[in-house]
């Protein structure tokens, strides 16, 4: 976010870097809530997803109510026994290794995009278009 900073006010004019400055820091300020938000549904989600999978290729019975109990808790894992287990922890390695490729991607794509985003200021652009015209 500091490079971001530095890269937005170097490429706005100086009667918006108050503005511009504002905009970042509300980005900033709310990243935690939406980045906990997003990527806690995307690992529920998985894990949702990979415990019926898992109960299903195993060929037990589905377990609806085990499998709540699981996105509530995973100290329920400690309690379990056997296949369900054995399940329960390919689960969590799966969602959790999923959250971390997810976020790898964003990452990236972030970068590209920031580094899309251009490295001449404006006011330069604005500058050697009059030159030119």
């Amino acid at each position: 976010m500091n490079y971001t900073l530095s890269h937005v006010l170097h490429l706005t004019s100086t009667q918006v870097h108050y503005t511009v400055s504002a905009l970042i820091a509300m980005s900033r300020g709310f990243a935690g809530s939406f980045g906990s938000a997003i990527g806690g549904g995307f690992f529920t989600r998985i894990l949702k997803s990979s415990l019926e999978t898992g109960f299903a290729q195993r060929g037990l019975p589905p377990q609806p109510k085990l499998v709540r109990t699981l996105l509530g808790s995973p100290a329920t894992v400690a309690h379990l026994i056997g296949e369900e287990r054995l399940i329960a922890i390919e689960s969590y390695e799966y969602a959790i290794r999923m959250l971390f490729l997810a976020g790898s991607l964003l990452a990236l794509v972030a970068t590209a995009f920031q580094a899309g985003t251009g490295w001449t200021p404006e006011w330069i652009d604005r500058y050697e278009q009059d030159e030119r015209d």
